[in-house]
């Protein structure tokens, strides 16, 4: 069972509990794997200044029911930033895995793969040296943007739709850092 965060947070004061309680019973009632992807959402620390007091309630709500959780299945959380979560919630988690960034190697195969999966032939070549600092699914995002621009214009993938792909992917990398 995949559970957005974003949508189980509505717009309406205090019914982000009753919508976290409805899942949690769903769970005790079959066998499942609870997926809460995009944790951080929801799992902010409970000081931060910036959170109201919905967030702050949900926190809590979430950490009795987890601690409280009884079914048959397990729950997975998933977030992007190890950091933000309050530090409570992450004393409730049986286990924690971390995925660091890939090193060149990693990043080599991982090019290589996903350029053979777009039909791109010239292989990762130097690529692999300039996406130090991608992520996996920075690597896969290049290779499913230059395929999106190549289909789009009517033609196989080629250097210049990989070019390009890495330029606004690094685009995007900055924004983000910049917004963070």
């Amino acid at each position: 069972m995949r559970v957005e965060l974003d949508s189980l947070v509505p717009s309406f004061l205090g019914e982000t509990g009753d919508n976290l309680r409805k899942v949690f019973d769903l769970a005790e009632e079959s066998r499942c794997v609870m997926l809460f992807d995009g944790f951080d959402v929801i799992a902010r620390p409970r000081d931060d200044g910036q959170e109201h007091g919905e967030i702050k309630r949900v926190i809590s709500s979430f950490m009795q029911m987890a601690g409280g959780y009884n079914g048959r299945g397990m729950l997975v959380a998933t977030s992007n930033r190890q950091h933000l979560p309050d530090p409570a919630v992450w004393r409730r988690l049986d286990d924690m895995l971390l995925y660091d960034m890939p090193d060149a190697g990693r990043r080599r195969l991982l090019l290589g793969r996903r350029l053979a999966a777009i039909g791109y032939t010239a292989g990762p070549g130097n690529l692999t040296g300039r996406t130090r600092g991608f992520s996996a699914a920075d690597i896969a995002g290049v290779c499913e943007d230059a395929m999106r621009r190549a289909v789009l214009a009517g033609r196989k993938v080629g250097g210049d739709d990989i070019e390009w792909a890495m330029r606004e992917r690094r685009r995007r990398k900055r924004a983000i850092k910049a917004g963070a």
